[in-house]
């Protein structure tokens, strides 16, 4: 198993510490790397798939709760913990046939891997 790491110690409440973050990068100098591995390998995660079309058919929703598992053993890998949240709720969503729930969750999934982006970019200024 890789190292794990908690972007979570990174936040207070909703927001995120900015000290904390240059000292985290700075205690973990491979986690750009790891980061951009998980990034490179996603792109936007799972947006080939559309609400009705997971939903709607059952072969469709087997292929991406199978693709979801390798995105949430990446995500626990990594630490993610915001993204993995958002994660779930396109997976109950698609178990639960909620279209717009599964729109929600997937837009809320990209901006919590856009803002993990906006994170390391600006640590990197440091």
């Amino acid at each position: 198993m890789g190292k794990v790491y908690d972007l979570a110690q990174l936040t207070e409440g909703n927001g995120i510490d900015t000290n904390l973050v240059k000292l985290f990068f700075f205690e973990n100098k491979d986690y750009y790397n790891a980061l951009t591995e998980f990034l490179e390998t996603f792109g936007r995660p799972l947006a080939h798939y559309t609400p009705a079309f997971v939903v709607n058919s059952p072969d469709d929703r087997a292929l991406f709760m199978r693709d979801c598992l390798g995105i949430r053993t990446t995500l626990m890998r990594l630490g993610l913990t915001l993204a993995m949240r958002e994660l779930d709720i396109m997976e109950n969503a698609a178990h639960a046939g909620n279209a717009k729930e599964f729109a929600d969750g997937q837009i809320k999934f990209d901006a919590a891997v856009e803002i993990y982006c906006t994170v390391i970019k600006d640590a990197l200024l440091y």
